[in-house]
């Protein structure tokens, strides 16, 4: 288990915006729309079709925008975005050439506090 942050600057994609998501319904409208959804609306951002939100992590990661001088630069550090399972949990894809400065590093035990929160979240039983 680790906790760590992103490097200064960095930007996240933030598909819970309404702004975000309509900007992200007209770039992607033809993805969407080979896909048959009309709208891209927050079922669609976390449902469980992976089609969508692969989709939205394409279009990021290919992104980019003009610099002053000409050159071009990938803005986009990945994806914040709201579980499906609880809206009270804020999830973070991490683009994999970021480099994230690492705070906390913790083996994965079967009795730490946070394995036995999601185990019991989820319905599971640790070993």
């Amino acid at each position: 288990m680790v906790r760590a942050h992103p490097p200064d600057g960095c930007v996240f994609l933030d598909v819970e915006s309404l702004k975000t998501r309509q900007f992200l319904q007209s770039e992607l409208a033809l993805g969407l729309a080979a896909l048959g959804m009309a709208s891209l609306d927050v079922p669609e951002i976390r449902g469980k079709d992976r089609r969508v939100t692969s989709l939205i992590a394409q279009w990021a990661w290919n992104y980019t925008v003009e610099l002053a001088d000409g050159s071009h630069a990938y803005p986009f550090c990945g994806i914040r975005y709201l579980s499906r399972v609880d809206s009270q949990w804020v999830c973070w894809a991490v683009f994999e050439d970021v480099h994230l400065d690492v705070i906390e590093a913790l083996p994965v035990a079967h009795n730490t506090e946070p394995m036995l929160t999601i185990a019991a979240t989820s319905g599971l039983t640790v070993h």
